[in-house]
């Protein structure tokens, strides 16, 4: 793969990753927000899996659920 491509890659999936997270954080649409981070939290993305289970303590996006949240 050609190193712009990749940058181009890149670029566009970390725009993806803060766009979610501005959709949770201010509420617009916090459950496509909430999909898309669960989309790099499954793809091993460390902070997405936090990000992912303080959604679930806080109910941001999906239905509150604090043994989920806590990883139980």
């Amino acid at each position: 793969m050609a190193l712009k491509t990749r940058l181009a890659t890149l670029v566009s999936r970390d725009a993806k990753f803060r766009r979610a997270i501005e959709q949770i954080e201010s509420g617009e649409d916090a459950v496509q927000g909430f999909t898309t981070l669960g989309q790099f939290a499954q793809q091993g993305n460390v902070d997405a899996q936090y990000r992912v289970g303080k959604a679930y303590l806080e109910g941001w996006g999906t239905l509150p659920a604090s043994k989920t949240g806590r990883g139980g």
